[in-house]
């Protein structure tokens, strides 16, 4: 029983650190559409979805939820992100190409600008994984070099 309850403990810790980490990579992605729409002088844009903000900022937030869900997702539960699942990721990235013509041609930019934010926290949580576990290696081979 002790076991169960400490499992949805974990669970629940789990649970809550997707959705804080998710709220806050949309609001990240939120905040690169705006400044790209800044930096590139669209303000009409802006001025014409202001009305809906709160449902972008919302539809953002939940996007992030997502990605965040789908990246953290443990062991056998994560076939996304695994290798055989490259094709898939291949053939749904081809299938996005020709689907972005079909999105208005002022949106285009905002969503290539997300996918490069989210390439960018991507490569950097890979290279900051990589750089800890070459040096937990190197602090186990000094550790385990002198127990001998």
């Amino acid at each position: 029983m002790r076991h169960i309850i400490s499992r949805r403990k974990w669970d629940e810790k789990r649970y809550t650190e997707v959705l804080w980490k998710g709220s806050f990579l949309g609001l990240v992605l939120w905040t690169s559409s705006v400044l790209w729409i800044s930096i590139a002088g669209q303000m009409d844009l802006a001025e014409s979805y202001f009305s809906i903000l709160p449902m972008i900022i919302t539809g953002y937030v939940f996007a992030g939820i997502l990605i965040q869900w789908l990246y953290t997702m443990p062991g056998k539960e994560n076939i996304w992100l695994k290798r055989p699942a490259l094709m898939y990721w291949i053939i749904l990235v081809f299938m996005l190409v020709f689907a972005e013509q079909l999105i208005p041609y002022e949106i285009r930019p905002i969503i290539n600008v997300n996918l490069a934010v989210l390439l960018v926290i991507w490569l950097g949580d890979f290279f900051l994984s990589e750089t800890s576990c070459q040096g937990a290696e190197r602090r186990k081979s000094i550790w385990g070099a002198g127990s001998d």
